[in-house]
């Protein structure tokens, strides 16, 4: 049977990645865990949002590279516009010294040659935070019912709980991962997430697409007794959903490296919550690529046989 350039057994080596996607997810949920309140930013538990005015013009970066050589690498440093001296300096309170004398001492010791002043200094409370973070947690709850009803109705059942498998997959990994590299969950690293949902999801539904076709064309083979070794009636379940993913392997590739280019271009120059951002995709996408591939097929494959799958599959088609 004629697959294009990709003849791989992805069904074949199944159990061994749902295992290795089992520990992930596992090692993800410890760590989220074992961090606590730790792994949360500013925006959700309160801190200090400090403003300072450097009088000779200096670059966001310069001032970023300041605080890390201070000990503040999760400090986030923003600029009021394109070429101010006035940044926006924001970090967990600290209990045992000033917040604000803290980042001055930091900045007169790692950038010595230029003066600066101490403009504001306000105290972020973490209820803004927490309502954040709940209505964070709603639109992703909203986002996969919704997709849910969706490719139940466009596909069929198996299919919606293959697709809502990979995506709580991609969201919980990502997310574990992210805290264990030493990040902080922010505002924009939720928005990361609900982002990698859509991400993952378009990737998950050609593939489902083209699972259908085939075993709507594999239906009409059978009608018309066509069973020959090379037609495709006489492929398993397992054996079209194989030809599936390899048919459209170099779109997922493709699309999966051109995303990551971009992506991996804002994460290494982007700097502050843009690299934050930019970081959780990179992980996203990887993740979003693989559970394509070896967690949402597998549980479509789990849940139904070829013969059901294919009889309301082409019924779907009259």
């Amino acid at each position: 049977m004629e697959s294009g350039k990709f003849n791989i057994n992805f069904m074949g080596v199944r159990f061994v990645f749902m295992a290795v996607s089992t520990l992930f997810i596992a090692a993800s949920i410890y760590i989220w865990q074992d961090k606590g309140s730790e792994k949360y930013s500013v925006d959700f538990v309160g801190g200090t949002d400090v403003v300072v005015r450097f009088e000779t013009p200096i670059r966001i970066e310069d001032v970023r590279k300041a605080l890390d050589t201070g000990g503040l690498k999760s400090a986030i440093v923003q600029s009021f516009e394109e070429g101010s001296s006035e940044f926006s300096i924001r970090m967990k309170a600290d209990r045992g010294k000033s917040t604000g004398k803290k980042i001055q001492d930091i900045l007169r010791e790692n950038v010595p040659d230029d003066k600066f002043e101490l403009l504001q200094q306000d105290f972020v409370g973490p209820v803004i935070g927490e309502q954040i973070r709940k209505d964070g947690v709603k639109a992703l709850l909203i986002a996969l019912f919704c997709i849910l009803i969706y490719i139940s109705f466009r596909f069929e059942w198996r299919f919606a709980c293959g697709a809502i498998a990979a995506l709580l997959h991609d969201v919980v990994i990502t997310s574990g991962m992210f805290v264990l590299s030493g990040h902080e969950i922010s505002a924009s690293v939720l928005a990361a997430l609900l982002t990698i949902v859509g991400y993952s999801l378009n990737d998950t539904i050609i593939v489902f697409d083209r699972i259908r076709e085939n075993i709507g064309l594999s239906y009409k083979d059978e009608k018309k007794s066509k069973k020959k070794s090379d037609s495709l009636g006489a492929l398993s379940l397992s054996g079209l959903i194989n030809l599936s993913i390899n048919q459209t392997l170099s779109r997922t590739i493709l699309t999966s490296l051109t995303t990551l280019f971009v992506v991996s271009t804002l994460w290494l120059l982007g700097g502050g919550a843009v690299a934050d951002l930019a970081f959780a995709l990179v992980i996203g996408v990887i993740v979003g690529t693989y559970s394509s591939i070896f967690v949402a097929s597998p549980v479509v494959l789990l849940l139904a046989t070829r013969g059901g799958a294919g009889e309301t599959s082409a019924s779907k088609q009259r």
